[in-house]
């Protein structure tokens, strides 16, 4: 529900050990493989954290930032609307 949603953001996830490991590899041909890794495998992500459950993450794929930023305007418009019956 609208009401019980307490953040919601947009971010990258990734797997930064991919990154750290592929600049401590000694072999540059394997560190240079798990840091192109690390940047393929970064996701766009949006979070929405209700109060007290858990989290509904997507990923954003081909979406352009403006709409969804448009879109977390919205959902945060309207879940302050219901909490606090504000326009």
């Amino acid at each position: 529900m609208l009401d019980k949603i307490s953040s919601i953001e947009l971010t990258y996830q990734s797997n930064i050990w991919l990154l750290i490991i592929g600049i401590l590899t000694i072999p540059i041909i394997v560190g240079i493989i798990l840091i192109i890794l690390f940047f393929t495998t970064k996701r766009h992500v949006v979070s929405i954290i209700p109060d007290g459950g858990k989290p509904i993450v997507f990923e954003t794929r081909g979406m352009k930032r403006d709409y969804l930023e448009d879109f977390i305007n919205k959902v945060e418009d309207a879940s302050m609307k219901l909490k606090y019956g504000k326009g």
